[in-house]
């Protein structure tokens, strides 16, 4: 989720004066938002698409560190087949074991932060503003 979140931000960023892809945002086949969104952006790693993110936006730390950590813990999870007694260390989080309770109920309240903080920002929630059926509908209005 932390991934298309913040490719969708680039997206919107990138694509902000395109009138288009403010119509329609994310829905329609349109060959050209496809392909930055799956081929180009799709490619990138998720620590690269955060450090883009910031050069446009102001990412607060928290949220910043936040999504560090989550990367981390996903690439311990992704790269082992089983979890090592010699790799309790990295399972750390904030000084907590992430498999405790403790340790997971920081994670998930921390995660909750930083995914409503690319969500508001992805404008995922947002409907499209799409200014030519918003002129039909008070052409047709202004008719009856």
């Amino acid at each position: 989720m932390v991934e298309e979140l913040s490719a969708l931000i680039i997206m919107n960023h990138v694509l902000a004066s395109d009138s288009k892809f403010n119509e329609i945002m994310y829905f329609g086949p349109v060959k050209r938002y496809q392909v930055l969104y799956g081929d180009i952006l799709g490619r990138l790693p998720a620590r690269f698409k955060m450090s883009v993110i910031k050069k446009f936006m102001r990412v607060p730390k928290q949220v910043s560190q936040t999504v560090e950590r989550m990367l981390a813990l996903r690439d311990i999870f992704a790269h082992v087949s089983t979890l090592d007694y010699n790799q309790r260390l990295n399972l750390g989080y904030k000084g907590h074991n992430i498999l405790s309770e403790e340790g997971f109920a920081l994670y998930v309240q921390d995660s909750g932060d930083a995914k409503a903080f690319l969500i508001k920002h992805s404008r995922v929630l947002e409907p499209p503003t799409d200014r030519s059926s918003l002129s039909r509908v008070r052409q047709h209005s202004h008719e009856i």
